[in-house]
């Protein structure tokens, strides 16, 4: 005896899973290789049309430069130089300055 399992596909008929495996599709590569061959000079032009229209995109918007500057007053350490301004600035205290 033979127990056969119903399977509800999404939109489809109650089917067992013999009649699943009889709808199955294989895709052949070689086909799908000649198709793309017959119709390499559409494809081509459809590349070249869109490489044209994204240089001429590219081209015709004009150039915009941002940028931004944070100046910071010089701080004044008793001791330790340019170390002791490196050190503050990443939250280091080396104890030369007032405060």
């Amino acid at each position: 005896m033979q127990a056969q399992i119903k399977i509800t596909l999404f939109g489809s008929k109650n089917r067992t899973m013999a009649e699943n495996k009889e709808e199955e599709k294989e895709i052949d590569l070689m086909e799908l290789a000649q198709k793309l061959w017959a119709n390499k000079k559409f494809i081509i032009k459809v590349c070249l049309i869109g490489l044209v229209v994204g240089l001429i995109v590219a081209f015709s918007i004009p150039k915009e430069y941002t940028t931004t500057v944070v100046l910071m007053p010089e701080a004044q350490s008793g001791s330790g130089g340019s170390m002791g301004s490196l050190a503050a600035l990443a939250g280091i205290n080396l104890g030369g300055g007032a405060g």
